[in-house]
């Protein structure tokens, strides 16, 4: 951001970032204008994740549900009962890796 704000441009803000950190890695030129933008919009460089990331709760009753949902159609795939069931699909999998059903 500094050298974004020392360039007010975002090319030359690239140019002086390849200057400064020659042996790293460089993003495209209009990362700075993102940059810029999310600070603005929220006052943070990080972006916020709004509910993207998923952490289920395995409980005895989902677990005992995907199961009862192989055990009635044994050709699902976990990403059929994951879209069912609004479940992330590692969870799904996860239940049926512990299962005796997984052969």
């Amino acid at each position: 951001m500094m050298c974004h704000g020392e360039a007010r441009e975002n090319r030359q803000a690239l140019r002086i970032y390849k200057q400064r950190f020659p042996h790293t890695r460089h993003s495209h030129h209009s990362m700075f204008a993102r940059l810029h933008q999310r600070l603005r919009d929220t006052g943070l460089l990080c972006p916020q994740h709004t509910g993207a990331i998923r952490h289920d709760v395995r409980t005895p009753a989902l677990d005992e549900e995907v199961l009862q949902r192989v055990t009635n159609e044994p050709s699902t795939s976990t990403c059929d009962i994951t879209s069912s069931m609004g479940t992330g699909q590692s969870t799904i999998s996860r239940v049926m890796q512990a299962s005796p059903l997984h052969a």
